[in-house]
């Protein structure tokens, strides 16, 4: 949620523009909740921060401030008092990569089934495609391993392939390689 909120510091009760609310002996419809009608009765507004991502992070709030209070999920693997393995995120997203990489391969396994079958070879760029798809899955299962905080992790896995040339701002057509850490982009399929 982003946004705003006005507080009445009083009370520390929040009421949101466009929201039917009550004050005092006063019924207000939604269309009196607003900045005006807030601003005269000595609410404060509040300016509501940008959410932390839940897949990262356990996230509660927003306070009376507009802050949300965050704490970095498992990066790592761990063990509970019953000696059962709780899957960190590191794990979590390694299995994500072999998970896609399966998705991915799907869609031409039926190439590798007939070389098994009746020995018709797999086509040239196919195979080269195949191939391809398991060096990236490994690789990105290796940049996810390397990273050492939640905080790496999230970077990683957010950060786009490419970004605008610095060279060229005013020119949306100019892309580069992102140079900061990212995951290695998965192979295009040939065409059919």
């Amino acid at each position: 949620m982003s946004g705003t909120f006005w507080l009445d510091e009083s009370t520390d009760v929040r009421y949101y523009e466009g929201r039917a609310f009550s004050y005092g002996d006063i019924n207000y419809t939604k269309a009196g909740a607003t900045p005006e009608t807030f601003a005269g009765l000595g609410f404060v507004q509040v300016q509501i921060e940008a959410r932390p991502d839940d897949r990262f992070y356990i996230v509660s709030g927003p306070d009376d401030t507009g802050a949300y209070n965050s704490t970095p999920r498992e990066l790592n693997d761990t063990t509970d008092a019953e000696g059962e393995t709780i899957y960190g995120l590191k794990s979590t997203y390694k299995t994500e990569q072999l998970q896609t990489a399966r998705q991915l391969l799907t869609g031409s396994d039926w190439y590798a089934i007939r070389e098994f079958e009746n020995a018709t070879p797999v086509p040239t760029e196919w195979a080269n495609y195949r191939a391809s798809v398991r060096t990236t899955a490994s690789t990105r299962w290796n940049e996810v391993d390397a990273v050492t905080t939640v905080e790496e992790l999230e970077d990683l896995v957010k950060a786009p392939e490419e970004v605008q040339d610095p060279a060229y701002p005013d020119d949306p057509t100019a892309r580069i390689t992102n140079p900061d850490a990212h995951l290695t982009p998965w192979p295009e399929a040939p065409a059919e």
